[in-house]
């Protein structure tokens, strides 16, 4: 057995085990190699290492494996301490077998890929080859392939099978085993075998000079395929928070390397990704060169291979070098008053000295969270035990979390190492921007647009060269909602669409018209992290993209955080003499949110708080879709001109204040008594023509107040725009529902029969060009409501359907647009 083998199947946690040491919940320990009253070892299991931050201990400086603790703790060889570890594996279950499982496993899968034609199919319209792949159909057959299966995951207790209808790749370990899968849906979505472990396409090569992350295996298997890039080691990131410890490991074991290069998507979420890994990279690796390559925006690797398969496409990518700014966190603006914010604390180290010896880095810490309540001290940033004992007593004063003093401290320790290194080279780290201010040029075109008349005319044509094609009232609706963070109530909606029906790019695109540092887009939300945000989203615009893929947890803390303003929670925490005690954190808004949604039934009580917004689905709005799609092919479309378009529209959104708006015409005009919930939607109703008027502040009066009046104009606009939500609060099939409901109504009465005519499911999946399960869905909606009802059929051959109740939509929509109209008319 060597000893990569032993370093792979030891794992650290049954060392420990073996000497009778447990680690604490923080996965502390005393150490063992000195007087240690407080736990000052931690434990990684990620790196399957442990770490002594007592400046008192022997060890201190080095992390320690499994072989190297064993002969610190024995006292013993090299040779001996490997023996020992041998000896240790004799009493743990092996792992070899597991292996030979997973081995079979997989072997089994690669060969099922030949029979499913719609993985190759699924494959070759991605541009990937079959080589290295697997599929799982979610039928294993009996006997010995599915015991074994069921050992490693793909059937679970239930019964339900792993990742049914998915592509499989290995994972593999530093030995080049077999030792995880990933799978990719044919549809949507992806899995990993619980306990996910290995790299994909396998560990790089100790003598790995140049290495391409990638976001995803999909796109690390794109690379794969272009030959021109045999040169490079490709990695894959488990997504934009996928850099593990195993990552970091193999990236230290090669010791000829030379280039990392950030290959990540080209959205919001795959810079920021970007920048925060090359910063980590860099502490990790300071000899090696870290370089950011931008893909085209909204665009990911495997994209633009499967579009263009050019692999000249990426040598020239790869050959672009663009300029890097270096990110620092810290402002040095003012040499003698160093700072450092943090979203709960903001951190000051007074008359720095850039002439202290190398081994030693005190300074004079002030500590301030957001009430302004201070903490002040000195501290020896190297040593753990000052450091620690430092956290204890500022959180307790300040009231904030030790854990996250200790981390800031951390970061803000590596910063004046840079800082310190940077004035011994004769160079000064630049202040960090948080807003870059409007040029007295940018702010007078702005004025003169926002003063000018047909406001919202002109401004939903700039939205239009933005790239947003169609979606007229929609699009300048959610501007309006996006935008109405900066006033104390602002709005809220939800958008509500089928998959793949453009409701997540329509929302991007939106919120990338609000200015960078007021936005936040998020793709998920932990159970707890908006509690610990403080002031940080107070007056932002927040983006949902999947509301259904959050817990219910989430769900509750967002909706109360856009009704109170405010989120409120208990806990407890430790104090510097033991004792627990309770403690209030607090975060503020308000906030404005945009969701998505693909379900037409959702909990009452999240919805109600939304401007509900249904995404155009029609054949013309499809046709307005492809020809954009078209002329961006073609070369026709000026992509400079979208980005200065969307970039003035930032500029209005900034340059427009704070400010009350008074309406003289609420409750003059009401909305029809048949809404559902009318007294949450009036209130809506209400603050969204507040927010109309706030965009019109450079055009209407003020009273003596300062506060904007409203006009019959802003009324009239707020009905046109809401109209469609106005509708959807009334009818009882949601926006999508709705659109399929009336193209089946208008198919059924062009046939023989008219609507006497009975349809099947084929037929109906075939006329509307949507998935089998979208139509499924769509009709038992359509059942459970009895619009609908089974005539015939069998389950074989299919059933046969008829509408049996014909409502009248248009006349639904008529008789609100004629009361509504009738009330303005009298104002």
């Amino acid at each position: 057995m060597t000893i990569e083998e032993i370093k792979s199947r030891l794992s650290i946690q049954d060392v420990l085990a073996h000497y009778g040491i447990e680690p604490n919940k923080n996965k502390h320990i005393n150490c063992p190699f000195h007087e240690d009253k407080t736990p000052s070892m931690k434990v990684y299991a990620e790196t399957n290492t442990v770490y002594c931050f007592s400046g008192n201990c022997a060890t201190h400086g080095s992390s320690l494996d499994v072989i190297e603790f064993v002969m610190k703790k024995e006292g013993c060889t090299k040779h001996q301490a490997i023996l020992k570890c041998k000896a240790l594996l004799g009493h743990i279950e092996p792992i070899k077998a597991e292996l030979r499982t997973m081995d079979e496993v997989w072997k089994s899968l690669q060969q099922s890929l030949s029979r499913s034609e719609k993985a190759k199919s699924y494959l070759k319209n991605r541009g990937l080859s079959t080589k290295g792949v697997g599929y799982h159909s979610g039928q294993l057959h009996k006997g010995k392939l599915a015991q074994e299966a069921r050992a490693v995951g793909l059937i679970n207790d239930q019964n339900k099978p792993w990742a049914a209808n998915c592509v499989l790749y290995p994972l593999k370990d530093a030995l080049d085993k077999v030792v995880s899968l990933y799978g990719r849906s044919l549809t949507t979505g992806h899995f990993y075998l619980s306990g996910r472990c290995g790299l994909y396409p396998c560990y790089p090569s100790k003598k790995a000079k140049q290495i391409i992350l990638t976001e995803s295996i999909i796109d690390a298997a794109s690379l794969l395929e272009i030959k021109a890039l045999r040169d490079y080691t490709i990695l894959s990131l488990y997504g934009t928070n996928g850099f593990t410890g195993e990552h970091k490991k193999a990236l230290e074991s090669c010791g000829d390397l030379e280039e990392i290069i950030l290959l990540l998507d080209g959205d919001e979420a795959g810079q920021k990704a970007s920048k925060k890994y090359q910063t980590e990279l860099q502490q990790l690796l300071p000899k090696v060169n870290t370089r950011i390559v931008e893909l085209p925006n909204n665009t990911d690797v495997n994209e633009l291979w499967a579009n263009h398969l050019s692999e000249a496409l990426f040598v020239e990518l790869l050959k672009e070098e663009k300029a890097v700014v270096p990110i620092f966190l810290l402002d040095c603006s003012d040499p003698n008053n160093l700072k450092y914010e943090r979203k709960n604390v903001a951190y000051y180290v007074k008359g720095f000295k850039e002439n202290m010896s190398l081994d030693s880095l005190q300074v004079r810490l002030i500590c301030s969270n957001r009430e302004g309540v201070k903490y002040r001290g000195k501290v020896e940033l190297y040593e753990d035990t000052a450091v620690q004992k430092y956290c204890l007593l500022a959180a307790k004063k300040l009231k904030v979390e030790v854990q996250d003093l200790d981390l800031d401290i951390g970061i803000l320790t590596d910063e004046l190492e840079a800082y310190r290194e940077g004035l011994k080279s004769g160079q000064k780290q630049p202040k960090k921007i948080h807003k870059i201010a409007l040029s007295s040029k940018e702010k007078a075109a702005a004025l003169d647009f926002l003063k000018r008349e047909n406001l919202f005319k002109r401004l939903n044509k700039r939205i239009g060269e933005t790239g947003i094609v169609g979606e007229e009232n929609t699009r300048l609706l959610l501007l309006i909602v996006a935008s109405s963070y900066k006033n104390s109530n602002p709005l809220h909606a939800l958008i509500q669409g089928s998959t793949g029906s453009g409701k997540t790019l329509l929302l991007r695109k939106i919120m990338h018209l609000i200015p960078e540092q007021d936005r936040h887009i998020w793709t998920r939300i932990t159970d707890k992290s908006l509690y610990h945000a403080g002031h940080q989203y107070a007056h932002k615009s927040i983006a949902i993209e999947d509301w259904d893929g959050l817990s219910e947890e989430v769900q509750y803390i967002v909706r109360e955080f856009q009704s109170g303003h405010i989120l409120r929670s208990s806990t407890t925490e430790k104090q510097a003499d033991g004792s627990m005690s309770s403690k209030e954190i607090i975060a503020y808004g308000p906030i404005s949110s945009m969701m998505c949604t693909t379900q037409g039934a959702i909990y009452e009580d999240n919805m109600s708080r939304c401007f509900l917004v249904a995404v155009d689905e029609s054949e013309e709005q499809t046709k307005y879709i492809l020809d954009y799609q078209y002329q961006k092919d073609r070369g026709e479309l000026n992509k400079k001109e979208e980005e200065k378009a969307m970039v003035f529209i930032q500029h209005l959104v900034d340059l427009l204040e704070a400010k009350e708006v008074l309406n003289p015409f609420a409750g003059k005009v009401q909305l029809p008594a048949k809404v559902h919930k009318i007294r949450r939607l009036n209130h809506l109703f209400q603050s969204f023509v507040r927010q109309i008027t706030w965009w019109h502040q450079h055009q209407r009066k003020q009273n003596e107040q300062g506060q904007i009046i409203a006009q019959k104009e802003d009324v009239q606009a707020a009905i046109t725009l809401l109209f469609e939500t106005i509708v959807l609060k009334i009818d009882e099939l949601d926006g999508s529902l709705r659109s399929f409901y009336e193209r089946l109504k208008r198919y059924v009465l062009e046939q023989e029969g008219g609507k006497n005519y009975h349809f099947n499911r084929r037929e109906v999946r075939q006329m509307m060009h949507k998935s089998k399960s979208q139509i499924e869905r769509y009709i038992r909606q359509l059942q459970e409501l009895e619009y609908i009802r089974q005539v015939g059929g069998y389950a074989n051959k299919g059933y046969a359907y008829e509408i049996v109740y014909w409502d009248d939509n248009k006349g639904l929509r008529k008789e609100i647009q004629s009361y509504m109209n009738d009330q303005l008319s009298q104002l």
